[in-house]
């Protein structure tokens, strides 16, 4: 992946936007030199969790990390969770935990 597809792909959100990666099967080299295009081109507004499968979630925010209560998120999670059938109510804690560290 290279710096200007994700500045391309940065530019393409709106204000609030943020890019969602699904990172799957992804050696260490490439992995870290991922995490540092990241870091530069979303000037570290980055969570990133891993869950059960293995994947690794990383959400890239154009601008601020919004701040959103734990009661707030677990019951949006679980509304999702509902119509959608992922267990959104398991990435909302490790979000959680993430954030937490």
């Amino acid at each position: 992946m290279q710096s200007s597809y994700l500045r391309d792909c940065k530019n393409a959100l709106n204000e609030n936007g943020v890019l969602v990666l699904n990172i799957w099967h992804t050696s260490v080299e490439l992995r870290q030199e991922l995490d540092a295009l990241l870091a530069l081109e979303f000037e570290h507004r980055l969570i990133s969790f891993e869950v059960d499968s293995g994947n690794r979630i990383i959400l890239a925010f154009k601008n601020a990390i919004p701040q959103i209560e734990t009661e707030q998120l677990m019951r949006k999670a679980q509304i999702l969770q509902q119509q959608i059938n992922i267990p959104m109510s398991r990435y909302a804690e490790l979000i959680l935990n993430t954030q937490a560290q």
